[in-house]
Parts: structure tokens; C-alpha cells; sequence
């Protein structure tokens, strides 16, 4: 609920969420093949949890299956996949410490736990990068 330029986070968040969704859905409507499908689920979900506010890290478990879809097909590298799923383990496990492996805990818990911040634009980067892959996946296909 904090503003920022005018706008809350949150209604940031829901603005940037649709600018990138409504071309991947008109894409999908001009899709022909079933990986299209694939590659608009596996951006939604990244989509939605990078950009929303209030996501659990829980919520980046709907990415996974497309994105293992898209790694094995060879358009996603092994480089950014294993990238997105150490963001995402380092992420769950900021939370309960479980078990307790002080090395990780003291570097997720660095200067007021300036360590997930990183992480988060980290994965927004990959969002980035992501949505730059399917772009020239589309662009390649016309």
C-alpha cells in the first residue's frame, strides 16, 4: 500500500504484470504450436510471481514444470534454469532456516537481509531474460 510516484506498489506491480501479459496472450492466440502454450504458462507464472506484490515464494513452484518443458526442448540454457532454481531454494529457505547451515543463513541474513534483495532482482533479471528468449523464439518462427 505505500506509494511509489504516485502508484502503490501493488498497483505497480498489477501494471507491469499486464503490460507483459497482454502480448504474450495475443501471441498465444496467434499460436499454432503446442509449445507456444507452453512457453505463455511458463511466462505467466513467472510473470505473476516476479512482478505481483504479496507472492510467496511457494508461488514460483507453477513455473517449474514448463520451464522443464522448455529447458528439455533446448530453449531455456542449463545456466539460467539452474539459476531461477537456486533463487528459488535460497528463497524458501530464507524463511525457516530448516535445517540450519549457519554458512547460508549468515550470507541470506547479511547487512538487514540485504541478501534476498539481491536475489530478488537476481530473479527478475531471469524474468527478464526469459521473456528476451521467447521474444526471439517468436520473432524466429515468423
Amino acid at each position: 500500500s505505500l506509494p511509489f510516484l504516485g502508484l502503490t506498489y501493488q498497483l505497480w506491480g498489477t501494471v507491469l504484470f499486464l503490460i507483459s501479459y497482454l502480448p504474450i496472450l495475443y501471441r498465444l492466440y496467434k499460436a499454432h504450436k503446442q509449445i507456444d502454450v507452453v512457453w505463455a504458462l511458463a511466462l505467466v507464472a513467472f510473470a505473476s510471481f516476479t512482478l505481483m506484490t504479496n507472492m510467496h515464494e511457494r508461488y514460483i513452484y507453477p513455473l517449474f514444470p514448463y520451464l522443464t518443458i522448455l529447458f528439455a526442448a533446448g530453449f531455456v540454457k542449463i545456466q539460467s534454469y539452474s539459476i531461477i532454481s537456486l533463487i528459488a531454494l535460497l528463497g524458501m529457505y530464507n524463511f525457516w532456516f530448516t535445517p540450519r547451515i549457519e554458512p547460508i543463513v549468515s550470507f541470506l541474513s547479511f547487512g538487514d537481509r540485504f541478501m534476498p534483495r539481491v536475489l530478488g532482482f537476481l530473479m527478475f533479471a531471469m524474468f527478464l531474460n526469459l521473456y528476451k528468449l521467447y521474444n526471439g523464439y517468436i520473432n524466429h518462427e515468423k
